[in-house]
């Protein structure tokens, strides 16, 4: 596992994109976040290290979140120490795994020298008379090949599982901490309907901040979220535009469910860690 923690420095508020890629061209997976300032942001992936991969950390004019000293990003491979990078430069990009393999093979060696010596002379034997024989009408049992009806392998996922098992293993582990009621059209079951196939952030069942973004979205449902006075989730979380829109109407902050760390929420305010601290969504604010 590799872990990524991005730390804007004192940049002002908004939004940046962190982009993974590897060489080969096999891996793209940039992830938009809303950053604050003096704020880690953490990312963690499940990565081949025997391929070379690129990572850079972009605003939304296409540069680092650069123009002050304090930006850095960190990188640490299990059972290593941290590598700190603190020049995030427009463009500048960060190697992680083994880059140090040559692009292209190596040159072949050389072909042996040609013989001197010439070539037989041409056998003068006729050709051998074709067969009388008619050919057989009666078509074979079956084809030579039979095609597969299977994919050549399955699609890569984020969390190196397949979806099936990311919706099971996310189930039993937050299934522990509100156990009951869990139906379908529960609190708890909008909130874990919601993670697994609403929220963009796309959390994998071991990352640390599921129980309390689960807790959040709980919270909202558990409030009617969608008739607050203002901040409520935007119509459709896969639209840029929509979330955009949503953020503005809430000013200062972002809406909530939308797809940046939840300690951005409106009325949400969390430590140096992360840790949700206070919630103040009351009655005069929000809930109507």
């Amino acid at each position: 596992m590799v872990y990524f923690t991005v730390n804007p420095g004192n940049t002002p508020k908004g939004d940046f994109t962190f982009h993974l890629s590897s060489q080969d061209g096999s891996i793209n997976s940039p992830v938009r976040k809303n950053f604050v300032r003096n704020q880690d942001m953490h990312f963690d992936r499940c990565l081949d290290l025997t391929l070379c991969f690129n990572v850079a950390v972009t605003d939304d004019g296409g540069c680092g979140v650069v123009t002050n000293t304090n930006a850095f990003v960190s990188i640490q491979v299990d059972g290593s120490a941290p590598v700190t990078m603190s020049d995030l430069g427009c463009r500048k990009t960060f190697d992680v795994g083994d880059c140090t393999a040559p692009t292209l093979p190596p040159t072949p060696e050389p072909t042996p020298e040609p013989t001197p010596e010439p070539t037989p002379q041409p056998t003068l034997q006729p050709t051998p008379a074709p067969t009388t024989s008619a050919p057989s009408m009666v078509p074979s049992d079956s084809p030579s090949l039979v095609p597969s009806t299977l994919p050549s392998g399955s699609p890569s996922r984020p969390c190196n599982v397949s979806e099936r098992d990311r919706e099971t293993a996310i189930e039993e582990a937050l299934g522990s901490i509100l156990p009951s009621p869990m139906g379908k059209g529960s609190h708890q079951g909008q909130a874990i309907d919601y993670l697994l196939r609403s929220d963009p952030l796309y959390l994998c069942p071991d990352d640390p901040g599921l129980s309390q973004r689960y807790a959040l979205a709980v919270i909202y449902y558990a409030t009617e979220g969608d008739d607050w006075r203002r901040c409520s989730a935007p119509l459709d979380l896969d639209s840029q535009k929509a979330i955009e829109e949503a953020n503005d109407a809430c000013t200062a902050a972002n809406a909530w469910l939308t797809p940046y760390q939840e300690c951005t929420w409106y009325g949400v305010a969390c430590d140096e860690n992360g840790a949700v601290t206070t919630l103040d969504i009351g009655k005069e604010r929000m809930i109507p």
